[in-house]
């Protein structure tokens, strides 16, 4: 089998990676090279569990400083991500899909601007979950990425994290750049967003205007987590940019536990929305929100391949 700098083998053995032909990751040490080489495709194939690696009190190790590749995390999980940074990733610039944090913190002291995956994306992230909590943000926080820029793109995202702490907060993205529509699409954030920021969006903390574009489809947040007072009226962004929305809202804790669970027509067309913009994405063949705890390990709607069922 070749092997590349990280020590990943390649999964048809040959010299050159593609889709098809993936470098496959097992092991923390593998995950955290992934920014030794540019462009190559790499496939998660098993859970990882990153508690072994202490590099997040000690600073032996750091978050992936910048990533430009195709990473695929096959519908595995990364356990115990304990990290201090900006996140998982420090700057996204290529494709990051199906990748699942299924627990650990974010201990984000110092940093300005602050996301589970990743502080800065540039690329494009499609049907990824957050379930770690997010701490010690003194500014920018988002429970997916930090800032999206205008390259930036975010598909089939769900994230349970908390954030406990930030200025401008949003259930999935921080700040957003980007003014093209379908920046957007089929999200779902139910972590707690500190009631202390300056600005909170169930979605988006602060947007920049796009004036006659739907820049979020078929998103939703559970209510209250986006709320500055108990009881306050709740928006998909921090600030009053004009965005545009296609079925974006909160939904109350019953209506959301019976979307999961699909037991009545009106929670079954908030499923259905989800995965509309899916496909409308040309995601259809790829992914789709499915409700099964038993499948998804667990009680939210979390995209997984189709292939998986």
């Amino acid at each position: 089998m070749q092997l590349s700098t990280a020590g990943m083998q390649l999964e048809n053995g040959s010299a050159a990676n593609s889709e098809s032909n993936p470098y496959l990751v097992y092991t923390p040490v593998q995950l955290m090279n992934l920014d030794k080489e540019t462009g190559n495709y790499y496939r998660q194939m098993n859970d990882i569990d990153l508690d072994q690696l202490v590099y997040s009190e000690s600073n032996i190790l750091g978050p992936i400083d910048s990533f430009s590749g195709n990473f695929d995390g096959n519908g595995y999980r990364l356990n115990n991500l304990y990290v201090t940074g900006a996140g998982l990733v420090h700057t996204n610039n290529g494709t990051i899909r199906n990748l699942h944090i299924d627990s650990g913190r974010l201990n984000a002291i110092g940093e300005a601007v602050v996301g589970s995956l990743c502080s800065i994306n540039n690329g494009t992230l499609i049907a990824c979950v957050n379930e770690a909590r997010i701490i010690n943000a003194p500014a920018v926080v988002g429970g997916i990425c930090g800032t999206n820029t205008a390259t930036g793109q975010i598909i089939g995202y769900v994230n349970t994290g908390n954030i406990e702490e930030g200025t401008t907060l949003g259930g999935i993205c921080g700040i957003n750049e980007n003014t093209s529509a379908n920046t957007f699409v089929s999200c779902v954030n139910t972590g707690m967003l500190s009631r202390d920021a300056t600005r909170i969006g169930g979605i988006i903390g602060q947007s920049a205007d796009s004036p006659g574009t739907d820049l979020i489809h078929y998103s939703f947040w559970l209510v209250g987590t986006a709320a500055p007072i108990f009881g306050a009226t709740e928006y998909p962004t921090g600030n009053s940019a004009d965005i545009g929305t296609v079925e974006v809202a909160a939904l109350s804790p019953e209506k959301l536990r019976d979307t999961m669970q699909g037991v009545n027509t009106d929670a079954q067309e908030t499923l259905d929305l989800l995965n509309l913009g899916l496909q409308q994405m040309g995601w259809s063949t790829d992914y789709q929100y499915v409700l099964n705890q038993e499948t998804t390990g667990s009680v939210w709607p979390i995209p997984r391949p189709i292939t998986q069922y």
